[in-house]
């Protein structure tokens, strides 16, 4: 999936956190155990880190999201 379809509205001034000329930000997040679980499971399975499993799911998320809310 290429983040490149992803295209985000224009931010605010008054946006908080402001992100600026920076090409990631690192973000944290809370899993039940179950949740952890599968996300371990899954990666593994998939080939990948649980980082990249998690990125691939806000990525899909994200792209859920704007087709079901934001066509």
């Amino acid at each position: 999936m290429s983040t490149s379809a992803i295209s985000l509205p224009p931010r605010n001034e008054t946006d908080i956190p402001a992100i600026k000329d920076v090409t990631s930000v690192v973000m944290t997040t809370r899993l039940d155990s179950h949740e952890a679980e599968k996300v371990s499971a899954y990666a593994v399975q998939d080939h990948r880190t649980r980082s990249s499993f998690l990125r691939l799911m806000v990525l899909k998320g994200i792209q859920a999201y704007e087709q079901e809310f934001h066509r």
